[in-house]
């Protein structure tokens, strides 16, 4: 899919995680990207992300819900955004024969099984 990192490219905090991921995605099949967000920008939120990631998370999905259109779980298609749960929780996208892309610090940017996941909330840009 376009505007995804190559699987296996090294996790960098700002860079090639989930919600750069995510940002980088949209913004490459034609997403406006806005330079702020309730106070963060793209360059902050990593300081933010390392000094409190509950805030950090809270902010990253108060931006998807109010940019996203949220659909019902079992309407996930590929291009969509899927919020996922975990500690802190995370972003991927759905790329279709029930496989998305995320990243995680241990791993980077990874191919995985949809079901090793817990799928908490589904989103879609109308322009993907």
């Amino acid at each position: 899919m376009d505007g995804l990192p190559r699987i296996g490219t090294k996790y960098a905090l700002g860079e090639t995680d989930c919600f750069a991921l995510v940002l980088n995605y949209l913004k490459a099949n034609g997403y406006i990207v806005p330079s702020e967000f309730n106070g963060a920008t793209r360059e902050n939120y990593s300081e933010l992300f390392l000094a409190d990631k509950r805030r950090a998370t809270t902010l990253m999905e108060r931006f998807i819900e109010s940019e996203l259109r949220e659909v019902r779980k079992h309407e996930a298609r590929p291009g969509d955004v899927l919020l996922l749960r975990g500690n802190p929780k995370f972003l991927a996208v759905e790329v279709g024969n029930a496989k998305i892309v995320t990243a995680c610090p241990e791993m980077g940017v990874i191919l995985d099984n949809k079901i090793n996941y817990e799928v908490e909330r589904v989103f879609r840009w109308e322009g993907t």
